[in-house]
């Protein structure tokens, strides 16, 4: 698994695609389980907290039938915390998510203003 961070519209999705020559794109919860170059991961988590559905079951089973996944996610934890308690659990989530999935990643890397810097690097 690879897993690339960074805000919206920071170059994640290019980034993605000059790695695998494949264009990123937004699954469901069922589709992220085969996708190869998944997008919006952040949306995925919002869909399981609003069908309650428990995170860390999903994830060990994303790691498990998807390990060769690529993941992009927006960084949503920095700025103002949300009013809305719903949206303040969905935050948390989402850090959580990218915090297991990059436990299982091989790579992690953020990219900002269009550069990837890497956090994880490969190990040889």
């Amino acid at each position: 698994m690879i897993l690339i961070i960074g805000g919206r519209a920071c170059g994640k999705e290019e980034y993605a695609r000059e790695l695998t020559g494949i264009t990123p794109v937004p699954c469901g919860r069922d589709e992220a389980l085969t996708c190869p170059v998944i997008a919006d991961f952040q949306e995925t988590v919002r869909l399981l907290d609003s069908l309650q559905e428990p995170l860390m079951p999903y994830l060990a089973r994303l790691i498990a039938e998807n390990p060769d996944a690529v993941v992009l996610c927006d960084e949503v934890g920095m700025g103002i915390v949300p009013l809305e308690a719903k949206d303040r659990t969905w935050r948390e989530n989402v850090g959580r998510a990218c915090t297991e999935l990059a436990k299982h990643a091989q790579t992690v890397t953020r990219v900002v203003c269009g550069i990837p810097v890497p956090i994880k690097p490969a190990r040889i």
